[in-house]
């Protein structure tokens, strides 16, 4: 094997016939002139089993007008140029890039801010494919590699690798001020992932042909060129090379290669660990008496779901960020039911600060994610999206750590991110909805503007980005471990925890409060599923026991009513709430949605509390805390 070193990374080939290293770099430092990387550091390692050929995703790789289409509801548009109209200078060597024209960093999503300093004046912003398995880009605040290794001839592994000068990892606020950064990468290659997936598969579709190239793929044109080249002097003369792996083989002979050439970052900073497989091939089935983990565990759901959890004779951890000894006491007050151990300082938003809860469990139960939707949300984006996102990928990172005993993974997800009421494309008021629906209508425009009403919208775009996040970890997609999810609707019943004013009501429970209060002029239009929470946490001891619900989806929903139906049932059984009579615009009349719960009662054996001993478990609840006299 050979080992280079190019400006604080390392190079590495296990082929003889790959070119020296200056010859595959070629005039490369030509667009990497304004960035000190001897002095960058490593921030974060991200990395992704894709389920395509690495072609496809090297090709994504070499062009970005992809982008108004893939990323047109995430980071929206890039106008782009081929880097010789901007450097003068056409590649020479195995490289090709394009240069995106702006007066700021591309990494913050439109409408956020870029808070680091600028490396230089001149500094620009370049996407640079270095053929054949590495992408390195640069903007003028920080720089970023994919490395795209096959991993056979339908699967790759695709690893990200975050750098920022030095001086910037020094300032105090700078990993609160990076979290923005992490989500905006991870949420841009899962969605390249998937579109480089989708066209793997049309491509073994029977009726597909190749068409022509657009003018915009002049990166992808130059390393298909590469790729054919290695194939034709394979097939002229085999005798001449030994094996080696997919797609690593050489050039016509005279021309730089870097083929077989693989990328490895300098040992600076933080680096990320491939996860194994568990060993068994059978399904997981949680023995009894197992250490389990709960995430956010003095919330309305979580509360329940320990005492349930407890009851059945299971050790739980349990999490939570404050030490409050107000808001702990509920979660307390279980611990003669059973085993139970509470580790506060879990911060959905600190990497590593779930791993020692994670570290024992079999199952880890992640309950926790923001849920408002009033105005203590100022910044939909920064309070609600970005936090959820990153907090279910920083416990999942915890689940897949080599020291972590976790085997399945089971998450509080909502209807919100299956439902489509509102927003850029509605869908009928009285649709049908299952499980293999995603929430689409919700999503942010290129500005990173939520469709009105705002907060409801981010609020289920935060559900929608934090479930996708689990399914594509690289926990779940390497078999480290296997992931369920539970959705939701309306969650209401029993508040377990100590209620003393308003403010401390989860949104369900201050919907229904609100009505019943008489701060609504207006019954809400329109209808949604309800369930009651101790179904919501008997749902989640389901799927982690049931050995087929691991890589399921279940639509958690009891009966589904119009909000004017509510009111009426409410009505009858309090006589003198001050309960509104109509909708906004004065219709006594709503379509009504309907969410299918087959499949969580066929594979869960589910059955669910009847809607009215909700409405009154939560209505009790509310009396009982002292704010309401019904």
């Amino acid at each position: 094997m050979r080992l280079q070193e190019y400006r604080g990374f390392l190079f590495l080939t296990a082929s003889e016939k790959t070119a020296p290293l200056e010859d595959t770099l070629g005039n490369v430092h030509m667009a990497l002139a304004d960035w000190p990387f001897e002095d960058f550091v490593c921030v974060g390692r991200r990395e992704y089993l894709v389920d395509c050929n690495w072609k496809f995703l090297m090709q994504n790789t070499s062009e970005t007008y992809h982008t108004s289409f893939v990323h047109k509801d995430s980071l929206g548009p890039m106008p782009l140029e081929p880097i010789v109209k901007f450097l003068g200078s056409a590649p020479i060597g195995d490289w090709d890039a394009v240069h995106v024209p702006s007066d700021r960093s591309i990494v913050p999503m439109p409408g956020e801010e870029a808070p680091f300093p600028e490396i230089s004046t001149t500094a620009s912003t370049y996407f640079i494919s270095l053929f054949p398995t590495l992408q390195l880009n640069v903007t003028r605040d920080c720089a970023w590699w994919m490395r795209v290794l096959p991993s056979g001839v339908s699967t790759t592994t695709v690893t990200l690798g975050f750098m920022f000068p030095r001086s910037t990892t020094m300032l105090p606020d700078f990993q609160q001020l990076l979290e923005p950064y992490i989500c905006r990468w991870d949420l841009a290659v899962r969605e390249d992932n998937e579109i480089s997936h989708n066209q793997h598969m049309a491509s073994l579709n029977s009726l597909h042909r190749p068409g022509p190239y657009h003018s915009l793929e002049f990166g992808v044109h130059r390393f298909d060129n590469m790729v054919l080249d290695a194939v034709l002097e394979d097939a002229a003369t085999p005798a001449q090379h030994s094996p080696v792996h997919p797609g690593a083989a050489g050039l016509r002979t005279g021309e730089a290669s870097a083929c077989s050439r693989a990328f490895l970052p300098k040992a600076t900073g933080q680096h990320g660990v491939r996860m194994t497989s568990r060993c068994s091939s059978q399904p997981f089935s949680l023995p009894a008496g197992a250490t389990v983990c709960v995430t956010g565990a003095t919330g309305f759901i979580a509360l329940h779901l320990v005492q349930q959890l407890l009851t059945e004779g299971y050790r739980v951890i349990a999490t939570v960020r404050s030490s409050n000894e107000r808001k702990l006491a509920p979660l307390a007050a279980l611990a003669p039911l059973g085993d139970l151990q509470i580790i506060t300082g879990c911060d959905l938003m600190t990497a590593g600060s779930f791993d020692h809860a994670a570290a024992d469990a079999e199952v880890c139960f992640h309950t926790a994610s923001p849920f408002w939707m009033d105005s203590r949300i100022s910044q939909p984006m920064q309070q609600l999206v970005h936090p959820a996102a990153q907090g279910s990928v920083n416990v999942l990172d915890a689940c897949a750590r080599p020291s972590s005993r976790v085997q399945r993974v089971v998450l509080t997800s909502s209807f919100a991110a299956i439902m489509n009421v509102g927003g850029r494309t509605p869908w009928p008021l009285d649709f049908e909805y299952c499980e293999d629906h995603w929430n689409i209508s919700s999503a942010p425009d290129v500005e990173g503007t939520f469709p009105e009403p705002v907060n409801a919208h981010a609020y289920r775009w935060s559900k929608t980005v934090a479930e996708k996040a689990a399914w594509e970890h690289h926990g779940k997609t390497t078999g480290k471990f296997d992931v369920a999810t539970i959705l939701p609707p309306m969650v209401l019943g029993e508040n377990k925890q100590q209620l003393t004013g308003v403010e401390d009501l989860n949104q369900s429970s201050l919907i229904l409060f609100n009505l019943l209060a008489g701060n609504m002029k207006h019954v809400i239009p329109g209808s949604v599923g309800f369930v009651d929470v101790s179904d919501v946490a008997k749902a989640h001891v389901l799927a982690a026991g049931v050995p087929k619900a691991g890589g399921q989806r279940y639509l958690c929903s009891g009966v589904t009513k119009t909000w004017l139906q509510i009111v009426q049932m409410l009505r009858v059984m309090y006589p003198t709430a001050p309960l509104p009579t109509t909708c906004p615009d004065g219709s006594t009349t709503q379509p009504c949605l309907l969410l299918r719960n087959d499949k969580i009662k066929e594979d869960l054996a589910m059955e669910f509390i009847p809607l009215d001993q909700t409405l009154q478990a939560q209505c009790n609840a509310l009396e009982q805390a002292g704010l309401l006299q019904l």
